[in-house]
């Protein structure tokens, strides 16, 4: 009788995720765009992992992205899922997120009006 082949590691995608918090975005992992071939309609994302995983537009969902997979960007954030495939372990499903405003580090600029009527700026320190 012959052996069955051993089966490939999901490496991080399956049930002991919850040990990683910051590799989730609900229930998506976190992961980052990192190529995306137009012409072959094709792209990579880099899990929070390392691991690197392809995905074909044709073959995957997306959620939030304005114009389908042409609405991803190299290095944008996203969330994402996964599903085995005869070519192995693919995302299937991309989640995009809502841009967020860079923290600013500088008060914000104010303007006022001296008792006779002159304009001074500066900016509002507390």
């Amino acid at each position: 009788m012959s052996e069955l082949p051993e089966l490939a590691d999901d490496e991080g995608f399956g049930e002991n995720v919850g040990e990683r918090p910051d590799a989730l975005i609900g229930s998506y992992y976190r992961g980052t765009v990192v190529r995306l071939s137009f012409g072959l309609e094709m792209g990579i994302v880099r899990s929070a992992t390392g691991r690197e995983i392809a995905f074909a537009f044709q073959h995957v969902e997306t959620i939030g992205c304005n114009g389908g997979p042409a609405g991803l960007r190299r290095g944008q954030t996203i969330g994402f899922d996964v599903g085995w495939t005869g070519r192995g372990l693919r995302v299937t499903r991309i989640r995009c997120l809502p841009p967020t405003a860079p923290p600013r580090d500088d008060p914000a600029p104010t303007v006022s009006t001296t008792p006779d009527g002159a304009i001074e700026s500066g900016t509002d320190r507390k």
